[in-house]
């Protein structure tokens, strides 16, 4: 956002974004800070993640009144792990989320079903120079399973009082700020509109198991770093502990 530009056409902005710049914890320090925080690989070791590497991070906004719906998904369609998926999303929310300003939505036990579709680089773009092709395409990879009737869709009633969600197994995720919420890479979440005069904004970690435990990040997925350069390690170190209890 430019400085020095009118209060009012920052303000327009600022109300029109979606999502911030990527990967805010590699280039701002007080998301870096955060992200590799003791609480942050205390709590992913407890979880049980061994060599756990952080490949994205997204600031969310979901504005007052024109924050728009996320469709029906899986983390792990964005993050694909062989030869197991391993993603795991840390929601952390900077404002209080309720039904009325957009909170996250999620179908219990659905963490148990296969992961519906990948997206992934399309080879016909990267290897075939089919520059007419789309750079990025989802390919199916199992739809017998009960979420993928509504897959990258808004189940049919989702709108309030959303009695279709919640026929089809979906449940409110309300919190307030300050809350992490954990998302398993396979669980079925989505979130509605925000229609509310309140922002809805978040802060969002999603990680993988790393090469020390014999995965490999799917050179097909979307996203890639640069050759020679490596996902942020959120494994704790040695001097974690004592950096933390001189605070």
């Amino acid at each position: 956002m430019a400085r020095g530009w009118p209060p009012q056409t920052r303000r327009h902005q600022a109300s029109c974004l979606e999502q911030g710049r990527p990967r805010p914890a590699l280039v701002d320090s007080i998301f870096k800070e955060y992200a590799h925080s003791n609480k942050v690989k205390e709590l992913v070791a407890e979880l049980g993640w061994k060599d756990p590497v952080l490949p994205q991070s997204m600031y969310i906004f979901k504005q007052p009144s024109i924050g728009g719906e996320v469709t029906s998904h899986q983390d792990s369609s964005f993050l694909h792990t062989t030869p197991r998926p391993t993603c795991l999303g840390l929601w952390l929310a900077l404002d209080s989320a309720t039904l009325e300003n957009g909170c996250l939505w999620a179908r219990p036990g659905s963490h148990l079903e296969p992961i519906r579709r990948v997206f992934v680089r399309n080879s016909k773009h990267f290897h075939d120079n089919d520059t007419d092709a789309p750079q990025m395409v989802f390919e199916e990879c199992d739809s017998t399973g009960k979420g993928w009737e509504w897959e990258g869709k808004m189940p049919d009633g989702w709108e309030p009082p959303s009695a279709g969600l919640q026929e089809k197994g979906f449940a409110p995720l309300e919190c307030e700020v300050g809350d992490l919420v954990v998302i398993h890479g396979q669980i079925d979440h989505l979130s509605l509109p925000n229609k509310n005069e309140k922002p809805r904004e978040t802060f969002q970690l999603h990680l993988v198991e790393g090469p020390a435990e014999g995965i490999t990040w799917s050179k097909r997925n979307w996203l890639q770093y640069p050759e020679g350069r490596e996902f942020p390690s959120l494994v704790p170190q040695s001097g974690d502990k004592r950096k933390a209890d001189a605070l």
